[in-house]
C-alpha cells in the first residue's frame, strides 16, 4: 500500500506559499540541477502556488527563477574571526553570533509558509567537510520551526551518509526525526538514516535523485567519437581528513594527470566537466599541466568550457563517448544521457547509483585510485559501449518516470491544500 503524500495546511488560495531551503544558488550544479528539476515542475503543474527560497546563492536564485529569495547563512566563513589561539574567542563569538542569527532566521522564515521543501542534495551527508554551526544547526532549527508553527517540512530525495561529528550527527537526525516527510534518493541513505537513529516510518519511501527529471538535450548518434568526459573535483577527503588533505588532493590530481595524458597519446580527445564552480581551478590546472607535459599536442584536444548549470553541463556530457566523474552528478549527468559512465567515488552513494544501473563494476574508489586501474575500466567500457548505452537509456527512463511519480504525488497535496481537489494532470 502507498504511504500518503505529506499534507500541507489548508489556506485560501491567495496564501498558499511554498518555501524551499537549501544549499542552492552557490555554485554547485547537483544542488541546482535538482532544485530547477523541481521548480520547473511546480510552475507548470502547480501555477498557484507562489514559491520563494531560503538558500546559500539568494541573488543567483532570484535571477535565474524570478522567485523571491533570502540568504541562508549570516556568516559565510569557513573559519570566523582570524587564525591561531589569539583569534580563537573572536571566532567563538561569531560563530554563536552566526547560528542565532540563522536559527532566528529560518523560524521567523517557515512561520510565513504553507509548505517547506528541502529538494534533493546530500543534506544528510558528512562524506564532505561540513561544520555543524552551519548546514546541520540551520536544518534543525528548519524542522524544530516546523513543528512550532504546524507547517510541514518535507525532505524530499535526499541523500544520506554516515556522519563522524557527534554534534553534526545529533543536529541532522533531530532535524530528520522532525520532518513531516521524508523520501530518500536511494534505499542506502535511508539505512544509513535509521541506523543513525533517524527512525524508519513507514512513508520513508526512496525515489531517484531529482536530477533525472531535468530534459534531456537533443539525442546525438554514436558515431564514434573519440571525445572522452572526465569530470574533476576539488577533492580534499571528509572531515576526518584535515591533515592530509593536501596529499589526497595533490595525489588525486597526479592520477587523473597521468590518465589525461594517456588519453591524449593514445589518440583520443578530451572534454573537461566540473560540477562546482570551486573544481574551476583543479580543471585550468590539469589541462595546464598536461599541455605542459606535451608541449606538440595540439590545444583543442583537450577542452574545457565552463558552464553554470547541470542542464548545461548534460549538453557537453551527450557528446562524450565516454564519462568519468568524480562529483555525483557529474556521475548523474552521464547516466541520464545514457553515456557509458566511469565513476571516480568519494562516497558510498556513487557506488549505490552505478550499481543500480547495473554498473558496479565502473565505479572506482577515489582513495585507491591509480592510473592503471582506471585505464583499465575505460578500456573495458569501450569495448561494450554499444550495449551499455541500450542498458543505460532503459535504466535512465525509468527512473525519470519515478521522479515524475512523486513530483505529481506532492502536486495533488499542494492543490487539495489550496481547496482544488482535482487529480493531478500527467506531465
Amino acid at each position: 500500500m502507498k504511504a500518503a503524500p505529506p499534507r500541507a495546511t489548508k489556506r485560501p488560495l491567495a496564501t498558499i506559499r511554498v518555501g524551499l531551503w537549501g544549499r542552492l544558488g552557490s555554485g554547485n550544479y547537483g544542488n541546482d540541477g535538482t532544485f530547477e528539476a523541481l521548480v520547473g515542475f511546480l510552475q507548470g503543474h502547480v501555477p498557484q502556488a507562489g514559491l520563494d527560497c531560503l538558500c546559500t546563492g539568494p541573488e543567483v536564485v532570484a535571477a535565474r527563477y524570478g522567485m523571491p529569495a533570502a540568504d541562508l547563512h549570516w556568516d559565510h566563513g569557513g573559519h570566523p574571526g582570524g587564525r591561531g589561539p589569539a583569534g580563537l574567542p573572536r571566532r567563538v563569538l561569531r560563530i554563536a553570533l552566526g547560528a542565532l542569527v540563522d536559527g532566528s532566521r529560518t523560524v521567523r522564515w517557515v512561520s510565513h509558509h504553507s509548505m517547506v521543501i528541502v529538494p534533493g542534495t546530500g543534506i544528510l551527508e558528512g562524506s564532505l567537510p561540513v561544520r555543524p554551526w552551519q548546514g546541520p544547526w540551520v536544518l534543525f532549527c528548519l524542522s524544530l520551526a516546523g513543528r512550532l508553527h504546524r507547517v510541514p517540512v518535507v525532505l524530499l530525495s535526499v541523500g544520506a551518509s554516515p556522519i563522524r561529528g557527534r554534534l553534526s550527527r545529533w543536529l541532522t537526525v533531530a532535524a530528520t526525526r522532525m520532518a513531516t516527510h521524508r523520501t530518500y534518493r536511494d534505499e542506502y541513505s535511508r539505512d544509513v538514516m535509521q541506523q543513525m537513529g533517524a527512525g524508519a516510518a513507514a512513508a520513508d519511501r526512496v525515489f531517484p535523485d531529482m536530477a533525472f527529471a531535468l530534459p534531456l538535450p537533443p539525442a546525438l548518434p554514436d558515431t564514434g567519437d573519440t571525445t572522452v568526459g572526465v569530470g574533476v573535483m576539488a577533492w580534499y577527503g571528509a572531515n576526518s581528513d584535515r591533515r592530509s588533505r593536501e596529499a589526497l588532493h595533490e595525489r588525486y590530481v597526479s592520477v587523473i594527470r597521468e590518465f589525461l595524458t594517456w588519453l591524449l597519446t593514445s589518440g583520443y580527445q578530451i572534454r573537461l566537466f566540473t560540477g562546482d564552480d570551486e573544481d574551476n581551478a583543479v580543471a585550468e590546472r590539469l589541462r595546464a599541466d598536461v599541455l605542459g607535459q606535451l608541449p606538440d599536442a595540439d590545444t583543442r584536444r583537450i577542452a574545457f568550457e565552463p558552464v553554470s548549470s547541470l542542464t548545461d553541463l548534460m549538453a557537453q556530457v551527450s557528446g562524450v563517448r565516454i564519462m568519468v566523474g568524480a562529483r555525483y552528478h557529474n556521475v548523474v549527468c552521464g547516466l541520464r544521457c545514457a553515456v557509458p559512465t566511469i565513476a571516480t567515488a568519494y562516497s558510498d552513494k556513487h557506488r549505490v547509483l552505478m550499481e543500480s544501473f547495473e554498473q558496479g563494476a565502473f565505479c572506482l574508489d577515489i582513495r585507491t585510485l591509480d592510473a592503471a586501474a582506471l585505464r583499465d575500466a575505460f578500456r573495458e567500457l569501450d569495448q561494450q559501449r554499444a550495449r551499455s548505452r541500450a542498458q543505460l537509456r532503459r535504466a535512465a527512463t525509468s527512473a525519470s518516470q519515478d521522479v515524475f511519480c512523486q513530483f505529481q504525488e506532492l502536486a495533488a497535496t499542494l492543490r487539495v491544500a489550496d481547496g482544488d481537489g482535482r487529480p493531478p494532470d500527467v506531465p
